[in-house]
């Protein structure tokens, strides 16, 4: 399991494919999200929490600032 702070949907951002999971099975705990992160040999996995980009799910790169405007607003710690 792992917890990362903040508020909102956990999601997987896929860095290969430009797509966007939510993880369902997260859930809210205070001030951080908690959710089971489970990773292959040499797999790495972007995490973001907060809410899904407008319009989601995006048929184009949701990270191109033409279709989502997004800010660091806090790096989660990880317990």
């Amino acid at each position: 399991m792992a917890t990362l702070a903040g508020h909102g949907q956990a999601q997987v951002w896929d860095l290969a494919t430009a797509e966007i999971h939510p993880i369902s099975a997260a859930t809210a705990e205070g001030d951080s999200v908690r959710f089971p992160l489970v990773l292959g040999p040499y797999e790495a996995k972007v995490v973001v929490v907060g809410p899904l980009p407008s319009g989601w799910p995006l048929r184009s790169h949701p990270w191109s600032p033409a279709t989502l405007s997004w800010t660091w607003a806090e790096i989660g710690r990880w317990t």
